[in-house]
């Protein structure tokens, strides 16, 4: 008997988590556009609110002028913990929850190819000048450790927080 009953408990709590996933997943698709890779990764990071452009704090407003001034925000999301602003040239950018940029991505944009010098700290632009003369950076992460930059070749590097190369692994 109490077998069947833990069973029974496990069963229904199997249902139960199946049809939450199905609502969620409904529920970030409701203006019937496929979904995409940047709402994937938004599941996996935890529920996303869309915020009217409206709505926008200034200090993102004021990044994305300062450093795409020929891009405009096409969507702002918010999670407990970030902000992800994609822009008309499908340029990412993230954002901490105190507004301050975390992470930018050029690597797919229509008007951007490389991240704006501006973004970059000197001492990783003189280093990929130096390293990799021909080559530009198309993604910038700001990590707990330092730096990441990944390449127009897909080349990625890790630095900390005084810009020195970390090996690779």
């Amino acid at each position: 008997m109490k077998k069947q009953l833990i069973i029974a408990t496990l069963a229904a709590l199997a249902l139960i988590v199946t049809a939450c996933g199905k609502k969620l997943g409904a529920a970030n698709n409701d203006d019937a556009t496929p979904k995409t890779s940047i709402n994937q990764e938004w599941n996996v990071k935890g529920v996303a609110t869309v915020i009217d452009n409206k709505d926008i704090c200034p200090e993102i407003l004021k990044f994305v002028e300062i450093h795409f001034p020929k891009a405009s925000i096409s969507k702002c999301q918010k999670t407990e913990h970030l902000y992800k602003v994609s822009l008309n040239d499908k340029t990412s950018i993230e954002f901490s929850s105190k507004f301050e940029w975390t992470k930018v991505k050029c690597e797919n944009s229509t008007i951007y190819k490389t991240i704006p010098e501006s973004i970059v700290p000197m001492e990783i632009a003189a280093y990929v000048v130096e390293n990799y003369p021909h080559k530009s950076i198309v993604e910038v992460e700001k990590t707990a450790y330092g730096w990441e930059i990944e390449l127009d070749d897909s080349q990625e590097i890790r630095l900390d927080t005084t810009f020195n190369v970390l090996p690779e692994g």
